[in-house]
């Protein structure tokens, strides 16, 4: 992104330079200015265009992937939970904490 702003202030410079030494110098930097600022936001709704089409891509894989898995990630859930229920709450019990589910809140006895 650093590389097309610069390359885009190289252009202006280039521009301005050509602008000034003719004698319409004020309507060659308008549409100088005008054109580099409809290639920054060309160039930007490009870049985000090209990124959501990645995400969106991205996105579509990933559902494709775990309905593809759905027994490997519904065995991982399930471990999951087993882990959480055997060892999370019995560290929780040696402590000493009892949790609340409606309140979310510990008490220490």
């Amino acid at each position: 992104m650093l590389l097309l702003f610069d390359l885009w202030n190289e252009i202006a410079l280039i521009l301005t330079t050509m602008a000034l030494t003719t004698e319409r110098s004020a309507t060659m930097i308008f549409q100088a200015t005008a054109a580099l600022l409809g290639a920054l936001i060309v160039g930007t709704i490009r870049i985000v265009m090209i990124l959501a089409g990645a995400i969106l891509d991205l996105g579509i894989d990933f559902i494709i992937f775990l309905f593809d898995n759905l027994p490997i990630m519904m065995f991982l859930w399930v471990s999951l939970l087993v882990y959480q229920h055997f060892w999370v709450n019995r560290r929780a019990r040696q402590k000493g904490v009892i949790t609340y589910k409606i309140t979310h809140k510990s008490r220490r006895y």
